[in-house]
Protein backbone atom coordinates (compact mmCIF):
# COMPACT_ATOMS: atom_id res chain seq x y z
CA UNK A 1 0.00 0.00 0.00
CA UNK A 2 2.89 2.36 0.67
CA UNK A 3 4.30 2.36 -2.87
CA UNK A 4 5.44 5.73 -4.07
CA UNK A 5 3.66 7.19 -7.10
CA UNK A 6 7.02 8.48 -8.34
CA UNK A 7 7.38 8.00 -12.11
CA UNK A 8 11.07 9.01 -12.19
CA UNK A 9 10.05 11.92 -14.42
CA UNK A 10 10.70 14.56 -11.80
CA UNK A 11 10.07 18.10 -12.94
CA UNK A 12 8.92 20.70 -10.46
CA UNK A 13 6.28 23.25 -11.41
CA UNK A 14 7.64 26.19 -9.45
CA UNK A 15 4.35 28.10 -9.49
CA UNK A 16 2.40 25.28 -7.82
CA UNK A 17 5.22 23.40 -6.03
CA UNK A 18 4.09 20.11 -7.58
CA UNK A 19 5.98 17.46 -9.50
CA UNK A 20 4.74 17.22 -13.08
CA UNK A 21 5.78 13.54 -13.18
CA UNK A 22 3.76 12.21 -10.23
CA UNK A 23 1.52 15.13 -9.26
CA UNK A 24 2.63 15.25 -5.63
CA UNK A 25 3.15 18.51 -3.79
CA UNK A 26 6.72 19.04 -2.58
CA UNK A 27 5.55 18.72 1.04
CA UNK A 28 4.10 15.27 0.27
CA UNK A 29 7.31 14.21 -1.44
CA UNK A 30 9.40 15.35 1.53
CA UNK A 31 7.14 13.64 4.08
CA UNK A 32 6.55 10.42 2.13
CA UNK A 33 8.83 8.16 4.19
CA UNK A 34 7.16 9.15 7.45
CA UNK A 35 3.54 9.08 6.24
CA UNK A 36 1.13 6.36 7.34
CA UNK A 37 -0.47 4.17 4.66
CA UNK A 38 -3.67 6.19 5.04
CA UNK A 39 -1.80 9.46 4.54
CA UNK A 40 -0.06 8.02 1.49
CA UNK A 41 -3.41 6.95 0.03
CA UNK A 42 -4.74 10.49 0.47
CA UNK A 43 -1.57 11.94 -1.08
CA UNK A 44 -1.82 9.55 -4.07
CA UNK A 45 -5.46 10.49 -4.63
CA UNK A 46 -4.63 14.20 -4.42
CA UNK A 47 -1.69 13.70 -6.80
CA UNK A 48 -3.89 11.90 -9.33
CA UNK A 49 -6.39 14.77 -9.28
CA UNK A 50 -3.53 17.26 -9.69
CA UNK A 51 -2.20 15.38 -12.73
CA UNK A 52 -5.67 15.24 -14.28
CA UNK A 53 -6.02 18.99 -13.79
CA UNK A 54 -2.57 19.65 -15.28
CA UNK A 55 -3.24 17.40 -18.28
CA UNK A 56 -6.51 19.18 -19.13
CA UNK A 57 -4.96 22.64 -19.21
Amino acid sequence: MGCSPCQHLCQLDQSQDVCLGCGRHVSDIAAWRTMTDEEKAVAREKAQKTLEKINTQ
